[in-house]
């Protein structure tokens, strides 16, 4: 049983472990959006809003903010273009106008909401501002920017779209931000690096682009959302390449050990063979020049049932039953009616056994009143009927003395050669319970239950 578990186990192992991984696979590749991607959802509302117009006084455009429950922005209309004046939607977004949030981390920007414009000639302008504590100051006269004071400790982190290019929503990729070169002139501080830094952003800018054309202008924004991806579709697949090597690797590996176990495991079976061979041959020294039937029962002597054993084990017969008889009281026969009538009990023996034995099997005298009979291809269930039908045989036959004649039956059995070898020491000792329990009976070596699944 253990050898049968062993081999399914070894041989299903990686077929299972292969379709189990390979759904696992394709779960992980059909599933990717729902766990690749880490996101911030910003809320938007009229507290955390401002809009205003750059220059500030109307002559050159006018703004009105717009809020409703689910959106806010505004509708700014340019006039002139002098001093190229601009509209925007400030969010602050951080605890204080000192402390903002670490978006350092995300690749992208969704900003829920539309834009319009007079023309798809003008721009949509998106900044990232970075409150900088070593930033002194910033020039406030800069043609391309009007500053409020606050802008004076904020880096610029922005990007410009072209409204042709505007989707619903709008998405902006982080990466694309710059440092503009016209805010790196007006730092006076060296120690401000010109990298694009989202480690401290307090506030998004959304305003309209450089070089705006007079018209309506608006902006609807409900909500913006940071996203980032954990691990890239293309990382996915480079893990699981290397995962699938690794899967393959071991897979020749396991094999490869399966293989050495089995021809190991054929090796110890031939020395087992071998082993059987050897013992059968040292208990068998002093008939090696006697013929292979018993004289006077008519059935194998030890040379012939040598010669059955080793065709079941070269055929492979199995599974096999030994089954090992011991006459009752026979020296009480022998010593009560004489050796004569003695020897015709023998040979009435011999004669129903060997009318017992079928096809393959083979019945053997042992030595005295001892007799073994090899069973291989046989059912242990119906085995036991058959012995016992064979016990009330012997009793009930005329065995050429003046009383009845009893037997004493032990038998073993095994499924495979690697139980082989104890066989016939294992009938012996149900037969020696056999005598123990009264004789004229029949014991199965480690005998249980009918109705339990195997014999032992």
């Amino acid at each position: 049983m253990n050898k049968s578990f062993s081999s399914i186990n070894n041989l299903t192992l990686i077929p299972v472990l292969l379709f189990l991984f390979l759904i696992i696979s394709i779960l992980l590749v059909w599933t990717y959006p729902n766990y690749s991607t880490q996101t911030l959802n910003i809320e938007i509302n009229e507290k955390n809003t401002i809009a205003l117009t750059e220059p500030n006084f109307g002559i050159q455009s006018t703004i009105n903010k717009y809020n409703s429950k689910n959106q806010t922005g505004y509708d700014c209309e340019i006039k002139k273009l002098d001093f190229e004046p601009s509209c925007r939607l400030e969010i602050w977004i951080g605890n204080s106008k000192t402390k903002g949030i670490d978006l350092s981390y995300f690749e992208k920007m969704t900003i829920n909401g539309t834009y319009k414009t007079p023309t798809s000639l003008d721009s949509l302008r998106i900044s990232l501002r970075n409150y900088e504590n070593n930033l002194t100051s910033t020039d406030t006269h800069n043609h391309t920017h009007t500053h409020t004071e606050t802008d004076k400790h904020y880096k610029f982190n922005l990007v410009e779209i072209l409204s042709s290019e505007v989707k619903n929503p709008i998405e902006v990729n982080l990466k694309s931000l710059i440092v503009p070169n016209w805010w790196l002139t007006t730092v006076r501080d060296q120690n401000i690096k010109p990298e694009v830094d989202l480690t401290n952003i307090s506030m998004i800018e959304i305003s309209t682009g450089l070089q705006a054309k007079p018209g309506l202008y608006q902006l609807r924004v409900s909500s913006l959302e940071l996203s980032r991806n954990i691990i890239s579709i293309e990382q996915l697949y480079e893990y699981l390449f290397i995962f699938w090597c690794c899967f393959i690797i071991f897979s020749i590996i396991k094999v490869t050990i399966y293989l050495w176990l089995k021809i190991k495991q054929k090796t110890i079976d031939e020395n087992d063979l071998i082993d059987i061979n050897n013992s059968l041959s040292k208990h068998s020294k002093q008939l090696e020049l006697i013929n292979k039937t018993d004289e006077l029962t008519m059935v194998l002597n030890r040379i012939g049932m040598k010669d059955k054993l080793m065709e079941s084990l070269n055929n492979n017969w199995f599974p096999m039953a030994v089954v090992m008889i011991d006459i009752d009281f026979f020296k009480k026969i022998n010593d009560t009616f004489g050796h004569q009538l003695g020897d015709n009990v023998l040979i009435e023996l011999g004669k129903i056994l060997n009318k017992f034995t079928q096809s393959k099997e083979s019945v053997c005298r042992f030595g005295g009143e001892e007799f073994i009979i090899l069973l291989p291809k046989n059912n242990v269930y119906t085995l036991k009927g058959r012995l016992e039908d064979l016990r009330k045989e012997i009793q009930d036959a005329d065995m050429g003395v003046p009383q009845s004649v009893t037997i004493s039956i032990g038998a073993a059995y095994c499924d495979d050669k690697s139980g082989f070898k104890s066989l016939v020491e294992q009938s012996d000792k149900a037969l020696y319970q056999a005598k123990e329990q009264g004789r004229n009976t029949v014991i199965f070596y480690k005998q249980v239950d009918d109705s339990t699944q195997s014999p032992f």
